[in-house]
């Protein structure tokens, strides 16, 4: 997977919809990420003993992402460690800026940008993350 060279995440626009009524929505797109991205072809899940989520996510393009999911409420973050990559996707809110960022790190937390090509699809699924939360 390539990234962009950018080393900032997407960050949405800024929403009015509290935290309350987002954080729902970003749990929800763990098991189902195709109510959020486009191209999710198969999802299967499974609870770990530890709390966190096992996802393979295969996607039209033929690529199958593995991930162990965490979700932190009170960080308002949840992380995608990548099983077999040396990456974590992040989605995050920031109360500061009233809107959701999804950024690529390192396993050591360095900041790695975005995957290449991705950012415009990318902003599309955190305005859907929005609406989804205005429904709930």
């Amino acid at each position: 997977m390539e990234f962009d060279g950018e080393l900032t995440g997407v960050v949405g626009p800024r929403t009015e919809v509290p935290f309350s009524q987002l954080w729902p929505a970003m749990v929800d797109k763990i098991r189902h990420p195709e109510r959020y991205l486009k191209g999710v072809e198969k999802v299967e899940c499974k609870d770990n003993e530890d709390g966190s989520i096992y996802r393979e996510m295969t996607l039209s393009s033929g690529v199958t992402m593995k991930e162990d999911i965490y979700a932190f409420e009170d960080k308002a973050r949840i992380e995608f460690r990548v099983v077999d990559k040396p990456f974590n996707v992040i989605n995050a809110y920031h109360s500061d800026k009233g809107a959701i960022e999804y950024v690529v790190e390192s396993k050591q937390g360095k900041v790695l940008g975005w995957m290449k090509g991705g950012r415009e699809g990318t902003l599309e699924a955190i305005k859907g993350q929005y609406e989804k939360a205005k429904e709930m």
